[in-house]
């Protein structure tokens, strides 16, 4: 069919993965074995001899995004959004990094920490009843994740975000058994829907053995995980190598550059 604009669907030829686990269960090293990985570093625990995009350090962020107040902390907020338009979605193919780069932020927990404190220090206007906005806080951080994400899905390689987890609560306050993405607000319960793949990290540790780090790709009663790679094995070792050899779509990841 001859549509106007349209273009054959990359349905299946590209990753967008959120790597769900607790902490010290491998999820950077686990990352790093995707082909040319590129670690947008919150935590500064990238692993040994990585490429990495330095947020943690605060000179690197005054340059993208100057402070207001020397005396507030850096504004990683700002600096990981204006990095990611200068060399994530720019024109420019000079300064932008290859599309053969496995783009990972490590973590999202770091940036949502860095998103609360970068909007309580830019200030928080008075409601109508003299009290401080509740709801500007939650709105400037949809915005922004809407922004952010909007940006990494149009990335045309693959981007892996890394998130702690935690306990899932029922109404009446007590666990229900189950775990979920470590982020505050309404947010959590959509974020699933930003990516293609959605994987649950963990350590099986037994007697007399090296630990083995997992992922979950299928739900569980646990957790929600999910792959459009057509992943039939519930639980695969936490690499790129055992994601492609189990994978059943021959162009899980395009040969982009």
């Amino acid at each position: 069919m001859n549509i106007p604009g349209s273009t054959p669907s990359d349905g299946g030829s590209r990753n967008m993965i959120l790597l769900v686990g607790a902490p010290f269960t491998g999820k950077s090293t686990a990352a790093a074995t995707f082909p040319n990985p590129v670690f947008l570093d919150f935590d500064h625990k990238a692993p040994v001899n990585t490429t990495t995009v330095p947020f943690w350090n605060a000179e690197f962020c005054d340059k993208l995004a100057p402070r207001k107040n020397p005396n507030h902390t850096p504004n990683r907020k700002d600096a990981l959004l204006n990095y990611f338009r200068a060399h994530v979605i720019t024109a420019d193919a000079s300064r932008r990094i290859p599309y053969s780069a496995t783009l990972i932020l490590d973590s999202m927990t770091a940036l949502e920490e860095a998103i609360h404190r970068q909007i309580q220090q830019d200030g928080i206007p008075i409601g109508k009843g003299g009290q401080p906005d509740g709801f500007h806080l939650w709105k400037l951080k949809i915005d922004y994740l809407n922004d952010f994400f909007a940006i990494a899905q149009a990335w045309p390689g693959t981007f892996i975000c890394i998130m702690h987890e935690t306990p899932e609560y029922g109404e009446s306050g007590a666990t229900t058994g189950r775990i979920k993405p470590l982020l505050s607000g309404q947010y959590a319960d959509k974020i699933g829907s930003k990516f293609t793949g959605m994987y649950r990290q963990r350590v099986i540790v037994e007697a007399g053995k090296p630990p083995q780090y997992v992922w979950d790709v299928l739900p569980t009663r646990v957790f929600d995980s999910n792959n459009t790679l057509g992943i039939k094995q519930p639980t695969i070792l936490a690499s790129y190598e055992s994601m492609m050899k189990h994978s059943t779509i021959s162009a899980a990841v395009p040969a982009v550059v």
